[in-house]
């Protein structure tokens, strides 16, 4: 089955068609939407162009859902560069065996799993590993920095046929904000980033991210618009006081996936809830209550404990089911 999907794919790039992706539905329901074979070329060769894929030999890995935009990406790059292809079935941990890495993409998810699990062996000075489909956590983040090869962050969206902005995250050309690749133009209006390219038909892409421009090729990604709210007349961004929850956790060696959720609030027109995974309960919560007096003025509606934070297929948080577990306990 894997040979045939490979190949149907390289009859795709050679005909003038479309393909029809659907979006991760991570805060929404997912659409599909179509997508030239154009377009696809013209992604593949400014990530690989880029990332110098044609320098050296090295195999295309392929380790996490072919049926995502991310996952076909992978191996239109591997065929438009004619690299070597090997593909596993996605897992938590791909790199299990310190298996040796050339190119590959993962999730932060497997990331954390692969370094946790001391499977870095096989990442060596020429491994070029790009982490996207979420956040990369403070905790994740300070793991990442010594290891070798060049380990890339993300920004990326189907929309945008995959990436079109990398961040080092790795050694001493680290940073936190994103860099675009050739050929991508950005601005925004109203906070929010538009971007535009070969990728977009040249055509300005509305999205859903409230950035801080840095430079006409840099940006710093702050959260997305529909996670900000307004509580009694208080802005807050939720992804921003996530990542401020998150760092002020992990100082105080609590480790715990953490969720905001924006909701109803028949006071304030808006508040939000954390969830929280269930471990360190106590030693969480009194940290999440210190925090908060520091650095906001609004507390959360409520501080729910999970098992755990509910993911999609492509590791993002699941707002969906989030939701529906809010309304289950509000209405009992």
């Amino acid at each position: 089955m894997r040979k045939k999907r490979f190949r149907n794919l390289k009859i795709f790039l050679r005909e003038d068609n479309e393909l029809i992706q659907q979006t991760s539905g991570s805060t929404g329901k997912p659409k599909k939407i179509k997508i030239s074979r154009d377009r696809l070329i013209a992604s593949a060769k400014m990530t690989g162009d880029f990332l110098g894929y044609d320098q050296k030999s090295r195999e295309s890995f392929l380790c996490i859902p072919a049926s995502f935009i991310g996952g076909k990406m992978v191996l239109i790059r591997a065929l438009v560069f004619d690299l070597p292809i090997i593909a596993e079935e996605p897992s938590g941990n791909p790199f299990k065996g310190n298996k040796k890495i050339g190119i590959t993409s993962v999730t932060p998810y497997q990331m954390k799993n692969i370094i946790e699990n001391g499977d870095i062996g096989g990442i060596n000075k020429d491994s070029i590993i790009l982490i996207g489909g979420g956040a990369i956590s403070y905790e994740l983040g300070k793991k990442l920095s010594g290891l070798p090869g060049s380990i890339f962050h993300t920004y990326a969206m189907t929309e945008t046929v995959s990436n079109i902005a990398l961040r080092k995250v790795n050694r001493h050309e680290k940073a936190d904000f994103f860099t675009t690749l050739p050929g991508i133009s950005i601005k925004s209006e109203e906070r929010k980033l538009l971007v535009r390219g070969k990728v977009t038909s040249d055509q300005w892409l509305d999205t859903n991210d409230i950035v801080e421009i840095i430079d006409e090729d840099k940006f710093r990604w702050l959260g997305r618009a529909d996670n900000v709210i307004n509580s009694g007349g208080i802005k807050i961004n939720l992804d921003d006081l996530k990542t401020k929850i998150e760092d002020y956790l992990n100082k105080k060696n609590i480790n715990n996936d953490i969720a905001l959720l924006k909701v109803y609030d028949d006071s304030f027109g808006e508040s939000f809830v954390i969830f929280i995974e269930a471990n360190q309960k106590l030693a969480s919560k009194l940290a999440i209550n210190e925090m908060l007096k520091l650095f906001v003025k609004v507390k959360p509606k409520k501080i729910i404990y999970v098992s755990k934070i509910p993911k999609t297929n492509t590791d993002k948080t699941d707002y969906k089911l989030l939701k529906e577990e809010y309304e289950k306990i509000t209405d009992k």
